[in-house]
């Protein structure tokens, strides 16, 4: 399945020329993840520890959203809150993941550049640590709409369920 991903960070404008997401930051990967810490012992039920939860890294072009990135980057200034959406590519583009982070810094930048490799520009990875995750899914019905958005959100901040 052919997909686009977007991140909208509130006041770090990019270059996405989408209809649906115009001045946004195109996506070209991404990836975030939680692992738990609980175990299973001899003789126990297992118990669960805390939420180890890694943060949102992206890749992207050089971008009018460099510049600030870098900057929030440097400075440790916070973003109140940044949104990544995935969406079906093709005909019908509809969004079926989205991914809200609140309280966000941006934990790293690094920019990658080669003028004899398959990128006609330089790629950047992005790094954002948040105090809250929000994760949404919606499924594709068998007539092609989408069933509503399911959701499940952490407090990284406080270890718990939103």
């Amino acid at each position: 399945m052919a997909y686009d991903v977007f991140i909208d960070i509130d006041g770090i404008p990019g270059e996405s020329l989408d209809a649906k997401y115009k001045d946004k930051i195109a996506v070209r990967s991404f990836s975030f993840g939680v692992a738990q810490s609980g175990t299973f012992a001899h003789n126990s039920g297992g118990g669960a520890g805390k939420a180890d939860f890694s943060a949102l890294k992206f890749l992207k072009h050089t971008d009018s959203a460099t510049h600030l990135l870098f900057l929030h980057c440097a400075n440790g200034q916070h973003i109140k809150q940044a949104t990544l959406i995935v969406r079906k590519a093709g005909g019908e583009q509809r969004d079926f993941l989205k991914i809200l982070l609140t309280d966000v810094l941006v934990q790293s930048f690094n920019s990658v550049g080669d003028p004899n490799g398959p990128e006609h520009q330089p790629l950047e990875e992005v790094t954002l640590g948040f105090s809250t995750i929000k994760v949404s899914y919606a499924k594709q019905k068998q007539d092609g709409s989408m069933e509503a958005f399911k959701d499940a959100g952490w407090s990284v901040k406080e270890n718990k369920k939103l």
